[in-house]
């Protein structure tokens, strides 16, 4: 088995290649620091499997396809996680054309360039694991970019899903919450939901989207709650929005009165 992750240098992106690599699989790592996507493949060997790592940019469509498919040419994979992401928050005014570019550029573009190269290059019935957010089944103050982006991927995935199922391929959309990674820890001004909402374990995190992924489930929530607002949302967008933004209010000044 070999698999293929990308944001493989930290965060949610590096305990998905080693999960991965607890459970047997061979890897071909992603990312752009290559000092630390080293260190990923480092950690790896020593849980018995082969890692490879390519430094490359996913923003940049030239640098992309000839080093994958290079990567591919002998041995295709059978387990890809697009894990790759940025996060910009902000209320909307704030928010600059850099933001929703950056947002858009690697949670969105960057999948489906990346895929578009992967596809033909699959093993058969492989499974696709694309790493969205719960921002993509809630909407969110300050999440404007990157929840729009994170919705893009609902879409994007749904009809990947679709279109590579007569090729016995199967497409996860996993939507993680706030998560204990450096993306988020490194945040200087959080927005007021991340003081009252529960941190999930990146690991436990990882471990879970992997068995969703390797399940082919099309979808993977961190929770019950989670799963459950985001339902809720679907059915009363308006009422949960509101209701969830009132609630996070309330928590806010009872902490603060505390």
């Amino acid at each position: 088995m070999r698999a293929l992750v990308t944001g493989a240098s930290s965060g949610l992106g590096r305990e998905l290649a080693l999960e991965l690599a607890s459970r047997g699989h061979d890897l071909l790592l992603v990312a752009r620091d290559e000092d630390r996507l080293a260190a990923t493949a480092s950690a790896a060997t020593d849980l018995g499997v082969a890692a490879e790592t390519l430094s490359v940019d996913l923003r940049e469509a030239d640098a992309v396809a000839a080093p994958v498919t290079a990567a591919l040419a002998e041995r295709p994979v059978d387990l890809v996680l697009h894990a790759a992401g940025v996060l910009r928050l902000g209320s909307f005014d704030t928010l600059t054309d850099d933001d929703w570019r950056a947002c858009f550029e690697v949670n969105v573009l960057a999948v489906a360039r990346l895929q578009r190269v992967l596809t033909p290059r699959l093993a058969p019935r492989a499974r696709i694991g694309i790493i969205a957010s719960l921002a993509a089944r809630v909407a969110f103050q300050e999440f404007a970019a990157y929840g729009a982006s994170k919705w893009a991927l609902r879409g994007l995935a749904g009809a990947l899903r679709l279109e590579l199922a007569e090729h016995g391929h199967s497409v996860t959309l996993a939507h993680p919450s706030i998560l204990r990674t450096p993306m988020v820890t490194s945040l200087e001004d959080t927005p007021r939901l991340y003081d009252v909402f529960p941190w999930h374990d990146a690991r436990r995190a990882a471990r879970r989207i992997v068995s969703a992924v390797e399940r082919r489930r099309p979808e993977c929530h961190l929770g019950p709650v989670d799963w459950l607002g985001g339902k809720a949302h679907d059915l009363f967008p308006t009422l949960t929005a509101r209701g969830l933004d009132a609630w996070v209010a309330w928590r806010t000044r009872s902490d603060q009165q505390s």
